[in-house]
């Protein structure tokens, strides 16, 4: 892939929003989570059963991961769009890529041991691909900036 620095920026920017907007709903889904358990929690059967205790703890614990990746995937998407107007941004905007890549990678390993459909390794794939592309595209204007500081 060899990309100008105006196409950079224009990948920074459309992958920026999308990101955002994927954050937006991670968030609120983990808010959900964690609110949804917190009401299981409390009701008398969860009080009666162990299994629902332990369901339901591991649902908030699910539901507080989801909603610190939401966070990442925000500031990541805060970054990218503003990379996409200022060169100064790249560095930033290219650590969080390298977050959300590595992160994707995690959680398609975790995805593929615990057996995966043939729509989710596709879903693994997209996002890595998305990733790396944003990973590169910030690279690349992170080095526009290098390069025009002196």
């Amino acid at each position: 892939m060899n990309l100008d620095l105006e196409s950079a920026k224009k990948v920074l920017k459309i992958f920026g929003i999308i990101t955002l907007i994927l954050g937006v709903l991670g968030l609120l889904l983990g808010i959900l989570m964690v609110t949804g358990g917190n009401a299981v929690a409390g009701s008398q059967q969860a009080a009666a059963d162990a299994e629902i205790q332990k369901g339901t703890i591991i649902f908030m614990g699910l539901g507080i991961v989801t909603i610190v990746s939401g966070i990442i995937s925000i500031i990541d998407g805060f970054c990218s769009i503003k990379a996409s107007k200022d060169s100064k941004y790249g560095l930033v905007a290219m650590i969080f890529a390298v977050i959300g890549l590595l992160s994707q990678l995690y959680s398609g390993i975790r995805t593929i041991s615990n057996g995966s459909t043939w729509s989710g390794i596709l879903s693994i794939i997209a996002g890595l691909a998305v990733n790396g592309c944003m990973v590169y595209a910030a690279n690349l204007v992170r080095l526009d900036y290098m390069n025009s500081k002196g």
